[in-house]
């Protein structure tokens, strides 16, 4: 499991998923996906969703306080990838619920995480699908 994938995907939803309990789901979908600049699936909500449910537990939350001042910032994404590394590497049972949740399927049949890619130019090239390390490339 690459944990900077991990924390790429998971960090943008954090200042939401701390909300959790405070206002409902869908009022946060909603703020989230305004906040986050684009309309994200139920799909990645949901495995947001399922992940910080297994996380929440476990992470400092001084890091997690950290990561979601900034959720963007490298630096403090780094702090939220070696805290993850350490706990999965002392609770190998939580390492392999997160890994099952990332390769859960989506509703369209692909696994892992979506990622949405914005080309403007002619004669870019856009990165159709990454699974298990091998890209498919659509021309724009």
């Amino acid at each position: 499991m690459d944990i900077t994938l991990l924390v790429s995907f998971l960090s943008p939803f954090l200042p939401h998923l701390l909300k959790l309990g405070q206002e409902s789901a869908t009022t946060i979908t909603k703020s989230a996906s305004e906040a986050l600049g684009t309309k994200f699936t139920d799909a990645t909500w949901q495995k947001a969703q399922s992940l910080w449910k297994k996380l929440r537990p476990k992470v400092d939350a001084g890091v997690i306080e950290k990561v979601t001042t900034d959720p963007e910032n490298p630096k403090r994404q780094a702090v939220l990838e070696i805290e993850l590394e350490d706990l999965f590497n002392k609770d190998t049972e939580l390492k392999s619920a997160i890994a099952a949740i990332l390769n859960e399927s989506s509703p369209d049949g692909t696994t892992g995480a979506q990622i949405i890619q914005t080309v403007t130019g002619d004669e870019n090239i856009t990165i159709g699908q990454v699974y298990d390390g091998n890209i498919t490339i659509t021309n724009k």
